[in-house]
Formats: C-alpha cells, structure tokens, sequence
C-alpha cells in the first residue's frame, strides 16, 4: 500500500508530503490544482521516463519520494530478493531527476537503475484516469478496493 508520497522542486510544485491510508483514495479539485502534477509524480517513482522540464524553475533536480507499506505482492517481494534489496515487506523508493540529465534512483537506500526499477514495481501501482474503462462503476470491484 502506497503510505507516503513526497514531492519535492517538481513541476509548481515546491514541496508537499501526502500521507495516504488504507482504503480508497480519490485527488479531487478545480482544474489547474495539481492532481496531474501528483500523478505524474507517482508516475516517475514507479519508473516513468523523466525529462528535466519536470524540474521546478531556479531549481537543480526534483525529487520524488515513496513509501510503500505492507507489500503483499508476491512477485514484488520475490523480485526484491532477487536483487538483494529487500527490507522487510516495506518499499522505499527515492527518485531524483537532475537538469543535467542524470538521474538516480534509489530502493531501501541502495542504489537501483531504473530498469531494475521498472521490473520491481511493474504492476505495483495501477493508476486509472476519469472515466477509464468505468471499472468503479462495476459494484464486483467495490471491496478490493476497500481492502
């Protein structure tokens, strides 16, 4: 489950900390408040390519951060393993996107490529955008996401 989000120098965004919680989360408000901005954010922390327009003006790099509690993914905890990277059932990443073009990546404090960030976190999240597919509309799909 993702806890913690932390947005740093990204897009208008100076600085913001969203601590989620179980159950069902929903970003609502006028256009231009920064639900995208958050999103893309999400986005790049789980491996989306990054370019450094994403960077906030006057500043160096951006940085995203992510905290993933309690993971039950199987196939997220096996690829952990696999890449000596595990920390109990918990995932931190920290993504720092630079003007200069060099990224990094961290997982658990270790440093990562973004391939091997893309391959642990590969179906990790699953972002849905208005209206897509109406899945929220199908009352079968109601309680997994309460769960």
């Amino acid at each position: 489950m993702l806890r913690t989000l932390r947005v740093k120098d990204f897009a208008i965004i100076n600085e913001i900390t969203l601590e989620l919680y179980k159950g069902f989360t929903v970003f609502t408000g006028e256009t231009g408040a920064g639900k995208s901005i958050l999103i893309d954010a999400l986005n790049l922390v789980v491996g989306g390519r990054a370019s450094s327009e994403v960077i906030r003006d006057g500043k160096k790099e951006a940085l995203i951060e992510a905290l993933f509690e309690d993971i039950k993914n199987p196939v997220v905890l096996q690829k952990l393993d696999i890449y000596d990277l595990r920390d109990g059932n918990d995932l931190v990443i920290r993504r720092i996107i630079s003007r200069n073009g060099r990224g990094r990546v961290f997982i658990n404090g270790s440093p990562v490529t973004l391939s091997m960030l893309e391959d642990i976190c590969n179906g990790l999240v699953d972002i849905h955008g208005q209206n897509e597919h109406q899945i929220l509309l199908n009352k079968n799909h109601h309680l997994h996401y309460l769960n």
